[in-house]
């Protein structure tokens, strides 16, 4: 996310930047990582359920710590540029660092470079708030993704 807001010198406040990049992935530490191609029908279906218990021991647990709380539901709620940012980022760096790391997962998972596009697609639409150049650079992934797809994707 530092790489974009300075590449583009993105006027997003880094303070949320980071507060959401910190603390986004609580719940999910709380409730269990969900693997977007490989999750048991149970998993994805069971998900919103985990969360919300993950989020109400939270916020039991740290009572007093009503910034946490703020910057998760704000995040959970993709409330401003920068929440829909560091959302964003969140879903394309593991496909980022698949790549980087010359990983095979996206074969073994058999996903298909249309698949992914699609998941991806399905959890980025209906951004309104990412700035625009956020939303070129996410058109060029797509496109670089689809010339790497030969052996990457399944």
């Amino acid at each position: 996310m530092l790489y974009l807001i300075e590449k583009f010198n993105l006027n997003l406040d880094l303070l949320k930047v980071f507060k959401y990049a910190l603390t986004h992935d609580l719940v999910e530490i709380q409730a269990g990582d969900t693997d977007s191609h490989n999750a048991s029908e149970e998993q994805k279906n069971n998900k919103f359920d985990r969360e919300q218990e993950a989020l109400n021991n939270i916020k039991e647990r740290w009572q007093d710590f009503d910034g946490l709380h703020t910057s998760i539901e704000e995040y959970e709620n993709k409330s401003s540029p920068e929440s829909e940012s560091v959302y964003l980022m969140d879903k394309i760096q593991p496909v980022i660092n698949t790549l980087l790391a010359k990983n095979s997962y996206y074969i073994d998972s058999k996903v298909s470079y249309e698949k992914y596009i699609s998941w991806l697609d399905g959890k980025t639409n209906g951004l309104s708030r990412l700035p625009i150049e956020v939303r070129e650079f996410l058109i060029e992934l797509k496109h670089f993704l689809k010339s790497k797809s030969k052996g990457f994707f399944f």
